[in-house]
């Protein structure tokens, strides 16, 4: 994050202070395209003014491992993962607290709105005696429940719940602990986004615990990142067959492109090839249609918990352990952005807009006008620019 300097007081010479409100003045006069991720905005040269203040912090109250805009970018909903396990929508513009829905007692874990924005819904925990909800959908404007999976349909943790561009249907990730404790198999569930009902089990593919997923725009693939085996695995949604698989580090979140041509993953590093004790995270980009490797990012010094494009996909987010959220230039993988934060960095999501980046973090959910920040230095928080 940029260093702040004050600014100097002017105690003689006043026609330099003419000289500087002229130019100040000239400069506000001139456009600007505010389109991300271009090179940014000179201090002194007035952009569009933007919709929300550079950093609007949400008090949530726990931690929060899922944030997600409705398609109007109106409403933000914070997916707490504490003892309350709270699933809180959040009016965008003013920042106000507009409901809370009750969760599970382990709490959610993501969260996501049907591309019509008439339905949300939440992934979370089954721990809970008597066969809690894991899994459940509300009716967005008035936040009744309208229905519900439990632990009973073979299900451990949903860790990423995503809905299918035309939104008929909603992939559930997680994992079982289906032949003991330890023993990880992944779960991968379709069902019908109106009523709940599991219209298909991918079970074929040996997943391990997925701890997340993205569909692309199109819908005619679906990503997942499984954790355990360290990798990430396309699936072709009309065969429901496997497309690609991406050897990675550990795994922990996928994104798709706008266009459909990319794919990014995050990843945590614990062990190196040869089994030595590593720390540390990992985004790479891959290309779909020619099933390679694109590019690494620069390595981060704690495992990377999030990623996602922006809506034009000329940006990418990140977030992770080292309480820090960067935007990077997609096709470049420069560091545009750098903020710290008070906690890890969970989750991580652009505004239908671009305008807008939302974090989630412990104990609040932020709303960060990344194009407004200014760039980091370098050398920043120990960051070495690409």
């Amino acid at each position: 994050m940029a260093i702040q300097h004050p600014s100097a007081t002017i105690r003689r010479f006043p026609m330099v202070l003419i000289a500087v409100a002229v130019a100040a003045l000239a400069a506000a006069g001139q456009p600007s395209s505010g389109e991300p991720p271009g090179p940014p905005t000179p201090r002194g040269d007035a952009g569009p003014a933007p919709d929300v203040p550079r950093l609007r912090a949400l008090a949530h109250g726990e931690q929060i491992l899922g944030v997600a805009f409705s398609p109007d970018g109106k409403t933000l909903a914070s997916a707490g993962n504490g003892s309350g396990a709270r699933l809180k929508l959040w009016d965008t513009g003013t920042g106000a607290l507009t409901r809370t829905l009750e969760g599970p007692w382990i709490g959610w874990r993501s969260a996501a709105f049907s591309p019509d924005g008439k339905i949300l819904v939440a992934g979370g925990g089954t721990k809970k005696a008597g066969g809690a909800d894991f899994l459940r959908a509300f009716d967005a404007a008035t936040g009744a429940t309208l229905w519900s999976g439990t632990k009973e349909e073979a299900f451990g943790e949903p860790f990423a719940v995503a809905f299918a561009p035309d939104g008929k249907t909603l992939a559930v990730g997680g994992r079982t602990w289906r032949g003991g404790f330890g023993a990880k198999q992944g779960i991968l569930q379709i069902r019908d986004a109106r009523t709940g009902v599991i219209v298909r089990k991918v079970d074929d593919l040996e997943l391990d615990d997925i701890w997340g997923i993205a569909y692309s725009p199109d819908g005619k693939t679906l990503a997942v990142a499984e954790n355990t085996s360290a990798r990430a695995t396309v699936i072709d949604t009309a065969t429901w067959t496997e497309a690609a698989r991406f050897s990675t580090w550990r795994a922990t979140s996928v994104a798709i492109s706008p266009d459909g041509a990319t794919l990014a993953v995050g990843q945590m590093k614990d062990f190196t090839p040869d089994g030595k004790p590593q720390h540390g995270g990992q985004v790479s980009l891959f290309d779909l249609a020619a099933k390679a490797r694109v590019r690494d990012l620069a390595a981060q010094p704690e495992l990377v918990l999030a990623v996602d494009f922006a809506p034009d996909g000329r940006a990418l987010a990140t977030g992770g352990y080292d309480k820090t959220a960067r935007v990077h230039d997609a096709a470049t993988g420069h560091l545009l952005r750098l903020r710290m934060f008070p906690d890890w960095v969970h989750s991580v999501a652009f505004s239908p807009d671009g305008k807008a980046l939302a974090l989630g973090s412990r104990p609040d959910a932020f709303l960060w006008d990344w194009r407004a920040d200014d760039p980091p230095d370098p050398g920043a928080a120990g960051i070495t620019p690409p």
